[in-house]
């Protein structure tokens, strides 16, 4: 029997709640959101349109991450070691944002089917294969200057919208917000 899309919607959404739960999304590296927070995030569903397109673009760029280090993991020549090191340090840590990241934005129609992978995966050959080391660590310089300005802007926004319900609430600004919600 076929499920609904509320149905999957709905198992997709158990599903993430019950990997949280059993700590089956990784932590570790420079990611550092507690369990407790991830399922603090999914419960605060349904989010606000902005923030939801926004989930869907963090999601693209944690696909596309994970591709790109695993594109220069491809392009790698014998007697890279230490690039080889970063790559596989980076690409780990990507794989933990991308699967908390999962865990959140775990319904189809959150995800960006824009083709991260294959974009990634490509920027990430071809920047070491043509320029070795110095062609993946200028890749990752520009990539991570702008996911922290796009992060960055959304946690500007988040505080924003935070700030304007304290005050029309009258909520005391004691606590600051911890988690984005609607």
């Amino acid at each position: 029997m076929a499920l609904g899309i509320f149905q999957r919607s709905m198992v997709l959404r158990a599903t993430a709640a019950a990997k949280i739960q059993l700590g089956q999304v990784r932590q570790g590296h420079s990611f550092s959101a507690s369990q407790a927070t991830l399922q603090l995030v999914l419960q605060s569903k349904p989010w606000p349109l902005w923030l939801r397109r926004e989930m869907r673009s963090n999601w693209a760029g944690e696909t596309g991450a994970v591709a790109i280090y695993r594109g220069s993991h491809w392009a790698l020549r014998p007697g890279e070691a230490e690039l080889r090191s970063f790559v596989e340090e980076h690409v780990a840590a990507e794989e933990a944002h991308l699967e908390a990241m999962e865990s959140l934005v775990c319904e189809p129609d959150e995800r960006s089917w824009m083709p991260a992978t294959a974009f990634g995966w490509a920027l990430g050959y071809l920047s070491t294969r043509i320029r070795g080391a110095h062609g993946m660590y200028v890749t990752t310089e520009a990539v991570e200057s702008f996911v922290e300005e796009h992060y960055g802007d959304q946690i500007a926004r988040s505080w924003s919208a935070d700030l304007y319900r304290c005050m029309r609430s009258d909520v005391s600004l004691k606590n600051p917000p911890t988690v984005l919600l609607p």
